[in-house]
């Protein structure tokens, strides 16, 4: 027999039924200054976002019948290039279909924080970590890559395991993770590891026949598998199984940390502290500083208090913060080689749940609700001021995928330049980023989603890359002083850097970027 406790954890369940009208307000607040947060009040979609281009410049590459891996290079699984060009297929080249994808995605997991609320707090308090992410972890950080989407999968792996843990529940988070490995093999593979772990203390607990746990098992981890596989055995059988493997494995293991301005520890250290873009002052780096800070240390309190309780696990709501609190730190880990907050904040409905529950067990019922409130009226309050201001500095662009809106009058005159000089079709060459091709619909002549003084970037690639400006011409070049080496190891750009400033004059600045253009047209 298990033993039962009837501790303040397990009153935390709520009625069914309780505050449902709170609930639906919330999620229709916080999903309306989502949208204001990606599209103007007009409709327009706000250009934004940091590595949804590289996927959209993929998917794009993908619509002009090139092979993903075996034409040009990606280091993740197929999912997210996948997914837009499905979306592009369509719907057509559209400026709104990134910001359409990051609002579905966002309200999706908004709604599954607030199922997750209602199974674990009772009345308005269960709104809490909804208000949290959507209002503050997540809209300064609005960006449809790989990481929104896996994340979404693998929250609704674990929400869909909360109420019950039988084989069918088991079978559908499988297939959640599976999709959720789909778009990110890190990310996908310690979320399936995350519940592994937590079905193994569970079945220690509870003293499960070894037989029962197998079949718990099986059923998770075939649902698992099988998924990915359907999904991605296409993308290997196009590009070839070596190709796809060196691309998705052995690039990630052997170089990805080698582009030190954004996939290494310092990295995000250096940023932390502000040297970079000198925005310490900013309320913009107060908020990812709170990222840095609520995530993974909630975890460790989390875990602490399991530790200190020895891992008593005699009620069903310790069970579902046990399981949310793993999911959460197995998925920090899988960034934790490189923290920015763009990668950490998509896992933030995670930690504003055990965040609410460690406030909870150490404030009490009453302090704890008074301090939430006082947190998510100014949540509230934030949010509805940032919109405002970013409508009062929006300025609308006109581009070849549609009319788009930028904050500010330097980011205008960078796309207004940049459009003047290339047509869709045209060749060009964005070296250290990729946010251009997209939305001017236009062509780069490397393989690879941007380059890097480092070892990042292969010789095969700038090999590549200096074969395609020369049989191709180049309207113009966007270079960084980051990739002029300095003596960096590992740096095989030279070739590539002389043959830019022997056939291209340089013109001016553009957001930081140096423009160059060929040389005739000086």
């Amino acid at each position: 027999m298990k033993e039962e406790d009837t501790s303040c954890t397990e009153s935390l369940v709520p009625p069914r039924g309780s505050q449902l009208w709170l609930y639906v307000a919330v999620f229709l607040l916080v999903s309306l200054t989502l949208y204001l947060r990606l599209f103007s009040f007009e409709g327009a979609p706000l250009m934004g976002g940091l590595d949804q281009a590289g996927f959209l410049h993929d998917a794009q590459r993908m619509a002009d019948g090139r092979i993903l891996y075996r034409d040009f290079d990606q280091f993740t699984f197929p999912g997210m290039s996948a997914s837009y060009f499905l979306l592009i297929e369509l719907l057509g080249m559209r400026a709104w279909i990134p910001n359409l994808v990051v609002l579905v995605a966002a309200c999706t997991m908004v709604v599954l924080g607030l199922v997750i609320g209602r199974e674990l707090f009772t009345g308005g308090y269960g709104c809490v970590p909804a208000v949290l992410f959507g209002l503050v972890i997540l809209p300064n950080n609005l960006d449809g890559t790989h990481h929104l989407l896996s994340a979404m999968f693998s929250l609704a792996a674990v929400t869909v395991l909360l109420k019950t843990r039988d084989r069918w529940h088991l079978a559908a988070s499988g297939v959640l993770c599976g999709f959720a490995l789909w778009f990110t093999q890190s990310r996908g593979s310690l979320a399936i590891l995350a519940i592994l772990v937590f079905l193994y203390i569970e079945r220690m607990f509870d003293r499960e026949a070894g037989r029962v746990f197998l079949v718990k098992v099986s059923a998770f981890l075939a649902a698992a598998i099988l998924t990915c596989a359907c999904l991605t055995v296409p993308f290997v059988i196009m590009a070839g199984c070596k190709t796809f493997l060196k691309w998705t494995i052995w690039f990630p293991i052997q170089y990805y940390a080698g582009d030190w301005r954004w996939n290494s520890l310092a990295a995000s250290v250096y940023w932390f502290y502000g040297i970079a873009g000198g925005q310490v002052r900013s309320i913009f780096f107060l908020k990812q500083a709170l990222i840095l800070l609520l995530i993974p240390w909630v975890y460790v309190a989390a875990l602490a208090g399991f530790a200190r309780r020895r891992w008593r696990l005699t009620n069903e709501v310790d069970r579902r913060i046990l399981l949310i609190t793993i999911a959460g730190t197995a998925l920090f880990l899988s960034v934790a080689g490189s923290p920015w907050p763009v990668r950490m904040v998509f896992d933030g409905m995670f930690a504003c749940t055990v965040l609410a529950w460690v406030v909870l067990q150490v404030g009490g019922r009453n302090d704890s609700a008074r301090v939430m409130l006082l947190v998510c009226t100014v949540a509230i309050l934030w949010s509805a001021v940032h919109v405002s201001h970013i409508a009062a500095a929006e300025r609308k662009l006109e581009l070849p995928t549609g009319q788009v809106v930028v904050v500010g009058a330097e980011a205008g005159k960078y796309w207004g330049t940049l459009q003047s000089l290339a047509k869709p079709g045209d060749y060009a060459l964005d070296a250290p980023d990729y946010q251009i091709y997209f939305f001017l619909q236009l062509k780069s002549p490397s393989p690879a989603p941007y380059l890097s003084a480092s070892r990042f970037t292969r010789p095969e690639e700038v090999e590549q890359t200096l074969e395609q400006m020369q049989r191709h011409q180049v309207s113009f070049v966007l270079w960084s002083a980051d990739l002029d080496g300095n003596g960096a190891p590992d740096d095989s750009l030279g070739p590539l850097r002389a043959y830019i400033r022997k056939n291209f004059a340089f013109r001016g600045w553009l957001l930081g970027r140096e423009l160059w253009v060929p040389a005739i047209s000086r």
